[in-house]
């Protein structure tokens, strides 16, 4: 959910029905059921999943803007251990 930066259960039903989250493939689930399932989830589990899609947005906006930097100064492009990490 806040990868996707969903805010509503109701779309977090339809982000998992029509596309998949992360590592779940698409699968229909109910209101309650994800309702439970969020109820129940530990919070040592929350913040280790949280931190991991922190690092994952962290990743996509390193990317981004080096992606943009190489727009704005295609020499970099020179440096192809930049590229790989």
């Amino acid at each position: 959910m806040v990868y996707r930066q969903v805010q509503h259960l109701t779309d977090v039903l339809r982000v998992l029905e029509v596309e998949g989250l992360m590592w779940v493939k698409m699968t229909k689930v109910s209101k309650q059921a994800l309702s439970q399932r969020l109820n129940s989830l530990p919070a040592t589990l929350f913040a280790l999943l949280f931190e991991q899609v922190i690092e994952r947005l962290a990743a996509i906006r390193r990317l981004y803007f080096f992606n943009y930097a190489l727009l704005l100064n295609p020499e970099l492009q020179l440096i192809p251990w930049l590229v790989e990490h």
